[in-house]
């Protein structure tokens, strides 16, 4: 149980990594709506543009941008 556990924790840190370095913000915020849709509701915009790797401003530039579509 704990390797199955351990194995989805490296995938997602993985994958974490794979789009920090690869996708612009705003597509990483896209991401991460569409992965973890509660992280959105239960996290503060801070502690979610720190996860994302961008300031709060950026951050919210994005929803901006996000809610005019």
């Amino acid at each position: 149980m704990f390797t199955k556990l351990d194995r989805k924790g490296t995938i997602a840190t993985q994958k974490r990594i794979h789009s920090s370095i690869s996708l612009d913000a705003e597509e990483r915020y896209d991401l991460l709506t569409k992965t973890y849709p509660e992280f959105i509701r239960r996290f503060s915009p801070s502690m979610i543009a720190s996860y994302l790797g961008i300031s709060p401003e950026i951050l919210s530039r994005i929803r901006k941008r996000t809610l005019h579509r």
